[in-house]
């Protein structure tokens, strides 16, 4: 065995900018954390873009996002080797099917 050992961190992402408008919001939060201690919650383009480019190259992000921000921050952060998946949640799910299809690590 060598004495180089890679340890990869696992984190999640959700970028919304009104995390805490619902219970139903709050709850998604604290279930998010049970799945991932790594969990983080950012409520800003500008939050979510520093975030991801202050982890190290041995992180593993996995974003969620919802469409109206999804098609902002996607253009910046999906580059990044950070970042492995993006979830895009939306109840217009076409309309934000067009754009996310440019971006492989999207899933709208």
């Amino acid at each position: 065995m060598g004495d180089n050992i890679n340890i990869q961190t696992t984190s999640l992402a959700w970028l919304d900018d009104s995390p805490n408008d619902s219970q139903e919001n709050i709850f998604t939060q604290q279930q998010l954390r049970l799945v991932n201690s790594n969990f983080k919650m950012l409520e800003s383009i500008n939050e979510c873009e520093e975030y991801v480019k202050s982890q190290s190259a041995d992180t593993s992000i996995t974003l969620i996002v919802n469409g109206r921000l999804g098609r902002e921050i996607v253009p910046v952060i999906h580059p990044l080797t950070q970042v492995v998946t993006i979830y895009v949640y939306c109840f217009n799910r076409e309309a934000h099917a067009k754009w996310a299809k440019e971006f492989n690590k999207v899933f709208a």
